[in-house]
């Protein structure tokens, strides 16, 4: 398995046109068959009983994808996540697949992916008729945290460097997750309120993680 950045698939498919499936031309569902061929070298999945991108998502459990994609509510995706819109979409009638780039409104999504013949190119489409996200395991948030699903004081590494990077303008430093880091850390969870990452407690899991990823934490 290799693992791979969503900056990083979309600079290695900037200019390219993958008719992966050989099959109806350059489409959307090439789009993320071969993102999932550069992690794993294949992409045995498929829309189902269906021939159009929405079949992805509501066959999921019988087509394959499930090996390698996690079904997530729209209001749950991230970054890196594959958006999938309904057949009969206003802008996308016959259903679409594309990697999520930028939620930039309620009503606007930007995206990265194939369609209608044309190579991988920026999107920018209605949220409307959107089913739902597939979120790639390899993006799983549980991967991402310490074991027991959250970090805490006391914890150091990599991770904890770059969460102290994030908090970069209060000054800290290093790889540990000392008195001040967990101080910050409740001072953001306060700021985001209860309903949305949980009680202020210092720790980081996945509501507190997402948050963070939402204002320009890089996890991948």
């Amino acid at each position: 398995m290799n693992q791979i950045k969503p900056k990083e698939f979309i600079l290695r498919t900037t200019g390219m046109q993958v008719d992966y499936d050989h099959a109806y031309g350059v489409q959307c569902v090439d789009a993320i068959k071969y993102f999932n061929s550069l992690i794993y070298g294949k992409a045995d999945f498929s829309c189902g009983n269906v021939n159009f991108a929405f079949g992805l998502y509501t066959n999921y459990g019988s087509n394959g994808v499930e090996k390698y994609f996690q079904k997530k509510s729209y209001k749950d995706a991230l970054i890196g996540d594959w958006v999938i819109w309904n057949y009969g979409s206003k802008q996308c009638p016959y259903s679409h697949v594309a990697m999520l780039v930028e939620k930039i409104s309620d009503k606007k999504v930007k995206c990265w992916g194939e369609g209608s013949g044309k190579g991988f190119n920026y999107q920018e489409i209605d949220t409307n008729g959107i089913l739902g996200v597939l979120r790639p395991n390899i993006y799983d948030l549980g991967n991402y945290l310490a074991p027991r699903g959250y970090f805490k004081k006391g914890d150091n590494g990599d991770k904890i460097l770059n969460i102290c990077n994030f908090y970069a303008e209060r000054k800290l430093k290093g790889n540990y997750y000392g008195d001040y880091l967990e101080s910050v850390v409740k001072v953001y969870q306060k700021q985001k309120g209860e309903s949305k990452v949980g009680k202020p407690d210092g720790c980081i899991g996945s509501k507190t993680l997402t948050a963070m990823i939402e204002d320009g934490y890089e996890l991948w």
